[in-house]
């Protein structure tokens, strides 16, 4: 799946570069008819369970119930902090390519995005054979990303700090991916409500892509950069480092 996945990412970007030549209006129709096709072939193949009800509401034998749902949310939590400083990337360096370099630099952020992709096919499925520990993982892969985000804002002019920013990203995605969906699976409290849960820690999870979506234009592509900006950034993260220290041994415990 994985695979696959990054295959598509692969095409994506590439046709990212391409149609970019020709106006944003053509990747917004890209993007909306595969994401229907995406929807319709899903509806139809994939398999609907047939007695959703009759799942065991025994709780995991390591941890209690309540204890159990305090870290799925928290495990959620640091997720939306992961999907937060990731989006915030991605927007906010397009925003600024297309600032610094006018007419190319949507190009130049497909480019780099296809070394991402490229970077994470050979590489995530073995890192998940290496990468055991979400309490170190996860607080050290969202700084990585956090660096990329300064890099890839404050020294837009260079295109090498750029690719630099690009490939950071790259290695704190396929440390990141190879345990999070993993770990919030396995953290999903066990009940005849186990998908409403995964769901909702789904939706949590990805709130800080909307979050950074709403932020990345106004702090760093449509006015200028203040330093107050990154403290905010920074002090996002120190708050994940706490969840992930409060959760640390539970964490690992889901993961191993």
């Amino acid at each position: 799946m994985r695979a696959a996945n990054n295959f598509g990412q692969i095409i994506s970007y590439g046709v990212g570069a391409v149609a970019g030549l020709f106006g944003i209006i053509y990747l917004f129709w890209f993007d909306s008819i595969t994401s229907f096709i995406a929807f319709g072939v899903g509806l139809r193949v994939l398999p609907r369970p047939k007695h959703p009800h009759e799942v065991s509401a025994i709780a995991s034998s390591s941890l209690e119930r309540q204890e159990k749902l305090r870290v799925f949310v928290f495990c959620a939590l640091i997720l939306c902090g992961f999907t937060f400083f990731y989006e915030l990337y991605m927007t906010s360096t397009a925003g600024r390519l297309e600032l610094i370099h006018p007419g190319k630099g949507l190009r130049l952020f497909s480019t780099c995005m296809v070394i991402n992709t490229v970077i994470c096919t050979f590489l995530a499925v073995p890192a998940a054979k290496y990468f055991r520990r979400p309490s170190i993982v996860f607080p050290v892969g969202i700084f990585c990303c956090l660096i990329a985000v300064v890099i890839s804002t404050f020294f837009t002019q260079s295109l090498l700090l750029v690719w630099l920013s690009a490939f950071l990203i790259s290695f704190e995605e396929v440390a990141m991916v190879s345990l999070t969906q993993f770990t919030l699976i396995r953290l999903t409290p066990k009940s005849a409500n186990s998908t409403s849960w995964y769901s909702a820690g789904l939706t949590l999870s990805n709130l800080g892509r909307i979050v950074a979506a709403g932020v990345a234009f106004p702090w760093f592509v449509q006015h200028e950069i203040k330093p107050g900006y990154y403290l905010v950034l920074f002090m996002i993260w120190i708050l994940i480092a706490i969840f992930c220290f409060v959760v640390r041994r539970a964490l690992d415990r889901a993961a191993g």
